[in-house]
């Protein structure tokens, strides 16, 4: 299923606007994704190699993709063979963005690592950048490196503003990586819900979880740095202002800064990313501000380039709306049914019995053989299903059923047909049984996943479990242990212990069946 990138205008944006917002001496390096400074930090520049190589290998496995879906349209004839190599180039590419987004956040983190460390960075390098003359201080489109702040500011309160500059391109980059890994949820999404079989389907669920902790790990970096930008900047701002009395000044942007919260609280919960919401919203505002304070300190170039990137940035969406999938179940009902034809032949064999990792199905084991039965021996029934066992011995069963109920009727088919040793057997998220008693206790069985490594659950498990339709409860059963339960699927339990040991790798969730411990 062809997948429109409906959000590249977005990505094409935030590269403009990039462009725009970062001081002429970041965007030369930004344009290259490299950061002043790191130049000679092997593992950075590795990483900026590898993620661009990869780029070039996703460009050219899509474009191969898109060649094969034309195909497609034109060859019928070949379907499932263009089918099944389009999946596997799909499924390539999606774990070549997986690994993609793994380098964009370790690039992230160095450039923010360092950017900590090196707090007096711009104290170095500010000498030479900052004009002297009346003239040319009025001549920085970047507003901050303007004398207007480095004469008013201490020398700390200065590389404070600084630093939040800094900063601003390693957000402009997290909003970039989150657009991109949205796009690929929404890929991986799309393939999901177009996939024909349970192997398929079970493969991509996977692939799609791990996109999605992608797009958290991402929205979380990109809290924490606006939070730091919007913080310092604020206060720089603010205390620069009430220094010079820009009373007026200072009221607007109060009252700017309440409607701004006002909307934000509005727009709370209603997108995939509250993160990204609070980013665009916060640097409209604060934008605002830095042109009212440039006007005010008569920065003409600063306010021009300000009001040009505020001009940019309205237009930029954070309504990426919630991307979410639901376990689909393949499981195929079919009631035994007796006929007066010939169903089976050699044209037409028993086919193998599918056995599903997620739902529950009922059929009436038949017989169990050791070697396979001639067709005619099922004649005048149908559906019929033959399984090989490890012993080499052959399993026959009929009949599929939501029910035991169900499967009761069709028992009583099979044995006016003549099989009566038939038995109702089923299986519960792949486990097997037979037998009425033991088809109970499998059906009763219920599960709970403990978590081990935190005094407190974090906020985000503590999401997951509220996003999990069975209606589950957290008990704290020790120091560092908390069980989370009841599952009645263990298919289900696994999933959600899944979830929890891939978002947080110093938690360890484990599945237990509740018999299990006593």
């Amino acid at each position: 299923m062809a997948v429109k990138p409906i959000l590249a205008g977005r990505t094409l944006l935030l590269c403009v606007l990039t462009a725009v917002v970062l001081p002429s001496r970041l965007y030369s390096q930004q344009s290259q994704r490299r950061m002043a400074g790191l130049e000679r930090n092997a593992e950075y520049v590795s990483a900026i190699a590898e993620e661009r190589q990869l780029k070039n290998t996703v460009d050219s496995l899509s474009g191969v993709v898109t060649e094969l879906r034309e195909t497609l349209a034109d060859n019928s004839a070949d379907y499932d063979r263009l089918s099944a190599e389009i999946l596997q180039l799909e499924s390539n590419v999606i774990n070549l963005n997986n690994r993609r987004s793994a380098i964009a956040g370790r690039i992230t983190a160095i450039e923010s690592e360092w950017l900590a460390v090196n707090s007096d960075y711009n104290d170095r390098n500010i000498d030479t950048d900052i004009a002297t003359s009346t003239e040319e201080r009025t001549n920085y489109a970047d507003l901050v490196r303007n004398s207007y702040f480095r004469q008013a500011l201490s020398d700390g309160d200065y590389s404070t503003l600084l630093m939040a500059q800094e900063y601003e391109a390693v957000a402009m980059n997290l909003l970039a990586e989150y657009d991109r890994c949205y796009r690929n949820l929404e890929q991986v999404k799309a393939e999901y819900d177009a996939a024909k079989c349970d192997a398929a389907a079970e493969s991509l669920m996977t692939q799609f979880h791990k996109m999605q902790y992608e797009c958290t790990k991402v929205s979380d970096l990109l809290s924490e740095v606006w939070n730091r930008i919007y913080d310092n900047k604020s206060y720089i701002y603010e205390l620069i202002l009430d220094k010079d009395g820009c009373e007026d000044v200072l009221l607007r942007a109060e009252k700017l800064q309440a409607a701004t919260r006002q909307h934000k609280n509005r727009e709370s919960g209603c997108y995939a990313s509250d993160a990204v919401t609070a980013y665009c919203l916060g640097k409209r505002c604060l934008l605002s501000c830095e042109i009212d304070i440039a006007n005010t300190a008569g920065l003409k170039n600063a306010a021009d380039s300000l009001s040009a990137a505020a001009s940019l940035f309205s237009s930029v969406q954070y309504d990426y709306k919630p991307v979410n999938i639901a376990r689909r179940n393949f499981v195929v009902y079919s009631s035994l049914t007796p006929s007066s034809q010939t169903y089976y032949s050699t044209k037409r064999p028993i086919p193998e019995c599918e056995v599903y990792s997620y739902g529950t199905i009922y059929r009436i084991r038949l017989e169990r053989t050791n070697k396979p039965q001639p067709q005619s021996r099922f004649n005048g029934m149908q559906p019929v299903y033959c399984k090989r066992n490890p012993d080499n011995s052959v399993t026959y069963y009929a009949g599929g059923y939501r029910t035991i109920e169900d499967a009761e009727n069709g028992l009583n088919v099979a044995k006016r047909l003549g099989f009566g040793s038939a038995v109702i057997a089923a299986w519960f998220d792949g486990e097997y049984g037979e037998g009425t008693e033991e088809l109970e206790r499998l059906a009763a069985k219920s599960f709970i996943v403990e978590i081990k490594g935190a005094d407190e659950l974090p906020a985000r498990v503590r999401d997951i479990i509220a996003s999990v339709k069975t209606s589950l409860n957290i008990s704290r059963t020790g120091k560092g242990l908390f069980v989370v339960g009841n599952f009645t699927s263990i298919y289900e339990a696994r999933k959600f212990a899944e979830d929890i040991n891939s978002i947080y790798t110093s938690l360890t969730a484990s599945v237990s069946e509740i018999d299990d411990m006593k």
